[in-house]
């Protein structure tokens, strides 16, 4: 059907759904990014730990924000998300029919 095609055309994720970019999500990513960084891969905290560990000063922190440092940390969210290269994924059934498609066209011209 139309609706299965435009869906395996456009697999990647948020390509019908999008979200806009939420600033404490990318406050804490930043803040756990600066703690994380220069140590080895073992001594690095994920983030449901970091958050548990460092919610107070993580929450105090990000309400002393200003709403112009909020939006820039969600335009760099956004700048990211746009700079990433979506990869489309097609099932092989759907991959067979447009290689047979393809096939038939150059038979018929």
């Amino acid at each position: 059907s139309l609706k299965w095609t435009r869906k395996q055309l456009h697999v990647g994720k948020g390509i019908f759904n999008k979200h806009c970019a939420n600033p404490w999500n990318a406050f804490v990513r930043q803040k756990m990014n600066e703690y994380n960084e220069g140590r080895r891969v073992g001594d690095r905290l994920k983030l449901p730990v970091f958050i548990t560990e460092h919610h107070t000063q993580l929450t105090s922190s990000y309400f002393r924000l200003t709403v112009a440092e909020k939006s820039h940390l969600q335009d760099n969210v956004e700048t990211l998300h746009q700079s990433r290269i979506k990869v489309t994924h097609a099932s092989p059934k759907a991959l067979q029919k447009d290689v047979n498609a393809t096939f038939n066209a150059m038979q018929t011209e």
